[in-house]
């Protein structure tokens, strides 16, 4: 609904109607993300911010994901967002993706996505899984 304000509709609305997602990938999150909660900080300030974050809501739009589990932090070119939302947190680019499942984070994807946002998020989701089916030491999966 923020997004509508005439400061950020032209930027957001462009990005979002000109994103196509990979619905092939979309809907292989949408059979993993049922637990997962999204911690996303962002800069309305950041071009990259601009791009990832409407393709990013597309997303999440497609596969039916609750716009609840999404907690959405706006910063300034500080890295400080209007409350204490970000204590202990060190926030050096944005925007910045963080999954969480069982209160504990599986994965970020930080500026831009390595392959695409859909196949970055499939793979964090995915090697948590494999990491708690197998019960490897893999660590949490970051994408810088």
């Amino acid at each position: 609904e923020a997004f509508n304000d005439t400061s950020f509709s032209e930027w957001w609305n462009s990005e979002y109607d000109l994103y196509e997602v990979d619905v092939k990938a979309a809907e292989e999150i949408k059979e993993s993300f049922e637990d997962v909660e999204i911690k996303l900080v962002m800069g309305t300030w950041c071009s990259d911010s601009r791009r990832e974050v409407p393709r990013f809501y597309k997303i999440l739009n497609e596969i039916g994901y609750p716009s609840e589990n999404v907690s959405l932090i706006n910063v300034n070119r500080e890295m400080i967002g209007l409350a204490d939302e970000l204590d202990g947190m060190e926030i050096h680019f944005v925007p910045i993706i963080i999954f969480y499942r069982n209160d504990e984070e599986i994965g970020q994807i930080v500026e831009m996505p390595y392959e695409s946002l859909e196949k970055d998020m499939m793979e964090i989701v995915k090697k948590q899984l494999a990491q708690k089916k197998c019960g490897s030491l893999y660590n949490k999966p970051h994408f810088l």
